[in-house]
């Protein structure tokens, strides 16, 4: 018996496609490209958002620096206390932060707690902001033997409020002030 040669042939074409297309390297599907997908991100190491949102375009205008969660103007409820630890008032302070350079952006002065006599702050990442001591019992405030030492905490879930905790040294006396400001 004589089988087709036609029939043979195209069992054999057959087998070798699918034995050809069973062999075949795989490949990822395409992905779609990050340039084009419409994210942006912060590619300034010294914001806070640095790399937030990568991959993606670089976009140097969606950046957030450390001076920007506290600049300007806050209501402060400030509780002063006696080193004895006993309450000596309550008062209320309006606070002005502000920016003093351009290139670490880092540095603020805070205006309202003496007339003329900013407070020199350095903030950090995390929100944390310290006074500058310039002496050993840090920063001259309103006089020149006032000092002041302590630290301003910008909480990230609290967006308009703001920790504050400082200690003022003088020939009055030594009172610590503790207490939040809100965002104006």
């Amino acid at each position: 018996m004589m089988r087709n040669p036609t029939k043979i042939i195209g069992i054999i074409a057959a087998l070798s496609a699918v034995i050809f297309y069973a062999c075949s390297k795989y490949q990822d599907p395409p992905k779609a490209d990050p340039v084009n997908n419409g994210r942006h991100y912060c590619n300034d190491s010294r914001a806070i958002n640095y790399n937030w949102g990568f991959p993606g375009t670089p976009d140097n205008d969606t950046c957030v620096y450390p001076v920007d969660s506290m600049l300007g103007a806050w209501v402060f409820t400030d509780s002063v206390f006696l080193p004895n630890g006993n309450l000596q008032q309550v008062q209320t302070r309006n606070l002005n932060f502000t920016s003093t350079e351009d290139t670490i952006l880092t540095h603020m002065a805070v205006a309202g707690w003496c007339p003329g006599a900013p407070v020199y702050v350095t903030i950090d990442k995390s929100g944390l902001a310290r006074v500058d001591s310039v002496f050993a019992g840090g920063q001259l405030l309103c006089t020149t033997t006032d000092t002041v030492r302590g630290t301003f905490l910008k909480k990230t879930d609290r967006a308009d409020t703001l920790d504050i905790d400082l200690s003022v040294s003088g020939t009055g006396g030594a009172t610590r002030h503790k207490g939040m400001a809100l965002r104006q």
